[in-house]
């Protein structure tokens, strides 16, 4: 059967050369889980950080095609009141998830899944946030598993999936592989795995057209560098009105006594910005020092200055683990 894309163009994509969709095992599961190991830094962190600020810091997330679950213990590290499910298709590849779940110390809110993307085994609005990073060039039928996502996606809930964009000329894929080999240090046969990976992407055009013939709403499609595209969407945000804080209020007060003695100095005497500037820059160090105390900077540390910001616990608490 073609896919909604194919049937919509009405052939098939000739230059996407399809890897088989079956579990990484033996010498495979070494190479990947090597590789995965040089990347999770670069990659896996700063995808569980943008997952997060897409308004879901609790409930439950899901990690389809976990891999060795770098992301999910992420995840459960960053969002202390989640819980995170981590799906593979492959029985040894979650091994690997249950090992870093418990260096992370987060194995008690880490759970492994075996299963498909185009069938999964949850039940309907289960999840809050839904994740998935390099795991949907395997499949042949991306709009299978996008459906499958939207069901267990609870309304409004997050979604962030990142997969290669595949490559447009030889030049390009020789370049990436340059970048594999002399930045990542990928050995040779990891190098393979990625080329046939690259291959087997879809153009963001594609991406495109199946999200906009699939169940997901409110979903956005970019392209990423190099060779990467990223498909989002975001939690709505309730929006709760406060009473204006004094810190707040004292800004503003202090920025009307600026105009004020602006306008005395321009009209009356040039003396008058002597307190302007003064103000001025009270207003900009406090700004600094406010920062700084949000992140425990050792400028504060040093010179023992209290600082507050108009930002909620939370956001401050979130602030501090993304250090």
């Amino acid at each position: 059967m073609p896919s909604a894309l194919e049937a919509k163009s009405g052939a098939t994509l000739p230059d996407r050369q399809l890897e088989e969709h079956e579990g990484v095992a033996g010498k495979d599961l070494a190479v990947y889980t090597r590789l995965c190991g040089k990347r999770k830094f670069f990659t896996d962190r700063p995808f569980a950080k943008k997952a997060l600020k897409l308004g879901v810091r609790s409930g439950n997330a899901l990690d389809l095609g976990c891999g060795p679950g770098h992301i999910s213990a992420y995840l459960a590290r960053f969002a202390p009141k989640s819980k995170v499910w981590a799906m593979d298709i492959s029985p040894e590849m979650l091994l690997h998830v249950r090992e870093n779940a418990n260096k992370a110390g987060v194995s008690d809110r880490v759970f492994t899944t075996e299963g498909d993307m185009r069938w999964l085994p949850f039940e309907d609005n289960s999840f809050d946030l839904v994740v998935s990073q390099y795991v949907f060039h395997h499949l042949p039928d991306l709009d299978v598993a996008l459906s499958e996502v939207d069901r267990v996606l609870k309304p409004g809930g997050a979604l962030l999936i990142r997969d290669f964009v595949r490559p447009s000329a030889d030049l390009k894929t020789s370049f990436l592989m340059k970048m594999a080999k002399f930045v990542l240090r990928v050995d040779e046969e990891g190098r393979k795995q990625y080329k046939e990976s690259l291959l087997a992407g879809f153009k963001v055009g594609e991406v495109q057209d199946l999200i906009a013939n699939s169940p997901l709403t409110k979903t956005s499609v970019k392209k990423e560098f190099p060779s990467q595209f990223l498909i989002t969407r975001k939690a709505p945000v309730e929006r709760k009105t406060s009473p204006i804080s004094h810190e707040r209020a004292g800004r503003i007060l202090a920025g009307l006594a600026v105009l004020a003695t602006l306008t005395l100095g321009y009209f009356h005497h040039p003396l008058w910005f002597l307190p302007a500037l003064g103000t001025c820059a009270n207003l900009i160090f406090s700004g600094i020092t406010d920062r700084c105390a949000v992140r425990d900077h050792l400028l504060i540390k040093l010179l023992g200055l209290p600082g507050e910001r108009d930002i909620g616990r939370e956001e401050a608490e979130i602030g501090r683990l993304f250090r």
